[in-house]
């Protein structure tokens, strides 16, 4: 069976609370409009998660660590709009559902969708950003015992991340979001009135990353833990602005890394 790799984010009790009062509400998740509703791989998401990898192969424990010795280190994301995407039958193009998700805000990746270089070296120092997309990067670089890559099976991507025609094009593939429900067509935007309505401040909640979540595909009975050993970022690498310059989410063809002065070290 493949694995899941995902975040999760452990709350304060109150603001754990905060959420499980929203995800519950009747009103705003109403099983009318929720896509498959008692299905546990479908229906309404209470947990707070982000998936990294699907599909991944089933290795031991071991493995899965050597990823996190560059590129993990604990950090925090943010949550940013509450959309939808649709999951389309790839025969009859016919939507099959729809997802509605808070998007999940990487502040090592600019507004073009661009991440930092997985690897910087800097003052005769290397650094290792842990972006979203530089973490998927190791998980696929896992060298086995016969030193083969990992295998990972995109084929186990959720329907609505294959699918192409997408209100929005950039969607198609793998996306960062959390996964609030799976909606009945037509029904999304439903859902993310309500959500509005409800008036949940996503912002309260405190997404801090410090370990991988290793899981069997739709089995939550078998998570286990790999805790990130690098506990501060700030230890670790230094500031966005000392990696790529005040202006590098509007300038990323050109983004710049400051030395200690302020001036310009090398353009990428």
């Amino acid at each position: 069976m493949s694995k899941i790799l995902y975040y999760r984010p452990f709350l304060h009790p109150t603001k754990r609370k905060a959420y499980q009062d929203f995800i519950n509400n009747a009103f705003t998740f109403d099983s009318a409009l929720i896509y498959e509703y008692d299905d546990p791989a479908f229906g309404v998401k209470r947990d707070i998660k982000v998936v990294l990898s699907y599909g991944v192969e089933d290795v031991s424990l071991d493995h899965y660590a050597t990823a996190l010795r560059e590129n993990f280190y604990r950090r925090s994301l943010y949550f940013g709009d509450v959309k939808k995407a649709l999951a389309k039958d790839p025969v009859t193009n016919e939507i099959v559902y729809e997802v509605v998700y808070v998007d999940i805000v990487d502040d090592l990746v600019n507004s073009n969708g661009s991440s930092v270089s997985e690897v910087i070296y800097l003052n005769n120092k290397i650094y290792y950003p842990g972006s979203i997309s530089n973490m998927r990067s190791q998980i696929s670089k896992i060298t086995l015992d016969d030193n083969s890559y990992i295998g990972i099976d995109l084929d186990k991507r959720p329907l609505f991340m294959k699918t192409e025609e997408q209100e929005n094009p950039d969607s198609v593939g793998y996306m960062p979001v959390m996964i609030l429900c799976y909606a009945k067509p037509g029904y999304g935007s439903k859902i993310i009135s309500r959500v509005r309505l409800s008036g949940f401040d996503f912002k309260q909640l405190d997404f801090e990353v410090d370990r991988l979540c290793v899981e069997d595909e739709n089995d939550p009975e078998s998570t286990k833990y790999l805790i990130f050993e690098r506990q501060s970022l700030s230890e670790q690498i230094p500031t966005d602005d000392y990696l790529f310059g005040p202006d590098w989410a509007e300038n990323p063809e050109g983004r710049v890394r400051l030395d200690s002065e302020n001036e310009p070290l090398t353009r990428t």
